[in-house]
């Protein structure tokens, strides 16, 4: 009997230890996506693009393209500043930021809106 609880101690100890790793080694996100105007896309792998319809938040690894006339604006979640992405551009999402693959992202502005001036 000694033998199985302790046998069920380290069974739930194993999983609680995995659960707690596996939730502290994902990345915060790098950047917010926000101003969405019209054909904006992010893709995890560079293959499979998805619209964006609204507010995203962007993790390494991420890819970001906008379309003709189409535009953004990335707010950095570790500064808080802002760049426009304009049409016809691609955006890498890296642990350090975000990287331009081609067409046009603004230089980092600081943030004036806050959410007081929002409402």
């Amino acid at each position: 009997m000694k033998a199985k609880m302790m046998a069920l101690g380290l069974i739930i100890a194993s999983l609680t230890i995995g659960f707690s790793t596996e939730v502290f080694a994902k990345e915060p996100p790098v950047a917010k996506l926000v101003q969405i105007e019209g054909e904006v896309e992010y893709s995890r792998n560079g293959k499979n693009w998805t619209p964006v319809r609204r507010t995203k938040y962007l993790f390494p690894g991420y890819m970001i393209r906008t379309g003709e006339d189409s535009s953004g604006k990335l707010i950095s979640q570790a500064t808080g500043d802002s760049q426009d992405l304009g049409p016809n551009s691609e955006i890498q999402v890296a642990v350090d930021g975000v990287k331009l693959i081609n067409g046009k992202l603004s230089e980092p502005e600081e943030e004036s809106n806050s959410l007081f001036q929002s409402l």
